[in-house]
């Protein structure tokens, strides 16, 4: 971690980001990392973690985030539904399904879709 605040500190700006935290399968290992990297408070590292809401993940960051976006609501859900009725209606492979197929895909992928 020293080695990694040297580096960061002969750089004008640093830009990382960490992308679906809730997907890491070595969280209780990663988490307390990043907790102490953001801890370093070093004005020119800009992070930026992507994650589903996580309970742990709030717990180790959340204090310290300065900005968040929730990209949970009706109108990313309106996103999702365009582009996957878009891609069912579309795609060489899945248009030739029948209706009935497309809406139970559709009903199943919004239900765990979570703006995601």
């Amino acid at each position: 971690m020293v080695t990694l605040k040297h580096i960061i500190g002969g750089f004008e700006h640093v830009y990382v980001v960490l992308d679906a935290l809730d997907e890491c399968q070595d969280r209780e290992q990663l988490l307390p990392l990043v907790e102490e990297i953001m801890n370093w408070k070093i004005g020119k590292l800009h992070l930026l973690a992507t994650s589903r809401a996580e309970q742990d993940i709030a717990d180790h960051i959340g204090p310290l985030v300065t900005a968040q976006i929730n990209l949970r609501g009706t109108l990313v859900d309106a996103d999702i539904q365009t582009h996957l009725r878009e891609r069912l209606r579309n795609d060489s492979r899945l248009k030739r399904w029948p209706v009935k197929v497309h809406e139970q895909i559709e009903v199943v992928l919004m239900e765990g879709a979570h703006g995601m």
